[in-house]
């Protein structure tokens, strides 16, 4: 599986956390024993206790800055929901399975509802909210096991229940302790399917090769998100061993050089690229891994990840059709 399809399939659960209207979650809740089977690759969990709207507003001004007032709307929805659903349900958990090879695995949400919350009218909340959104509720299956409603595509079925490998990623989520955490734990076929990409698009460095080849046989691999006015990004991976563990390490070195030598050659082109370059410098300094026999650990914070979203979401609004009136833009606006 190529990083862009992992990060694709991040991506779309990440969607699914906001049409649940980003209920409650705590880390790694008991789900139902056949919420994770054999073929489960990642489990995302939610704390709702560090994905308040004030944590979010203060995340969002950390890493917006002058650009903030672009997240005001969003903002503003995002806690009439939190206000509206967090009363209901207590926890959020997203659990995402299938064969690389057959088609892109669809994510299944399972929700646990709070006691005394009357069921039927949460679920007729729910698909009238995606009737206003313009959602076919054909599309979405709904059903309750246990305290979690479940919420999973048309023709998604249920897994049979693999105790050992649940238990694998509650050990993993149950260490968090931020606001959001990714785990992700390989099958043999999403490790097949890596080295697959391998071979068929091989790397033109050393060093790069020796990265895929960790990546593919590793462990796991955890990312956990900090919100508030010092969010952080924090990642960790279990390689297949210690020598693995120092080809990551070495990756990520060899990738900030990199990222010096462009943000080198950006700096020549001219001084309209002065913020993007120092960004650029800022990451590259930033990025030091360490590893500690088979593992290797990683965390960016804030102060890292604000200069460079400052500097490049306005060339992406730009890109988008923005235009010279884009946020971010024009006299004194970032990225000038």
């Amino acid at each position: 599986m190529k990083l862009k399809s992992f990060s694709r399939f991040t991506a779309r659960a990440a969607s699914v956390v906001l049409s649940m209207a980003c209920v409650q979650a705590f880390a790694a809740p008991k789900l139902p024993e056949k919420a994770i089977g054999a073929e489960t690759f990642v489990v995302i969990n939610m704390d709702i206790a560090k994905v308040d709207p004030a944590s979010v507003e203060a995340a969002a001004n950390a890493l917006l800055g002058a650009q903030a007032a672009m997240a005001t709307e969003g903002l503003a929805k995002y806690k009439a929901k939190y206000q509206e659903y967090s009363s209901k349900m207590e926890s959020l958990t997203l659990v995402m399975s299938g064969d690389p090879n057959a088609k892109e695995p669809e994510p299944v949400a399972y929700a646990k509802v709070k006691e005394g919350v009357d069921r039927d009218a949460l679920l007729a909340q729910i698909k009238e909210e995606q009737a206003k959104n313009g959602k076919n509720a054909e599309d979405t299956v709904w059903s309750y096991e246990g305290d979690f409603l479940v919420m999973r595509k048309k023709g998604v079925e249920p897994q049979t229940a693999d105790g050992e490998r649940a238990a694998a990623f509650n050990a993993l989520l149950s260490k968090s302790t931020k606001a959001m955490s990714v785990a992700f734990l390989p099958t043999t076929k999403i490790r097949e399917k890596m080295k697959a990409d391998a071979v068929a698009n091989p790397p033109t460095e050393a060093w790069e090769k020796a990265a895929q080849q960790s990546i593919s046989d590793m462990k796991n691999a955890v990312v956990d998100v900090g919100l508030g006015e010092s969010p952080v990004v924090a990642a960790n991976v279990e390689a297949a061993n210690e020598a693995d563990a120092k080809n990551l390490v070495d990756a990520v070195n060899q990738g900030a050089a990199k990222l010096k030598a462009q943000a080198a050659q950006m700096s020549a082109a001219g001084p309209q690229f002065a913020g993007i370059v120092a960004a650029m410098n800022g990451l590259a300094d930033a990025l030091k891994p360490a590893s500690s026999g088979a593992n290797v650990s990683m965390s960016l914070d804030g102060k890292v990840i604000a200069p460079v979203v400052a500097n490049v979401l306005p060339m992406i609004m730009m890109g988008m059709g923005g235009g010279a009136g884009a946020p971010g833009r024009g006299p004194g606006g970032a990225g000038n």
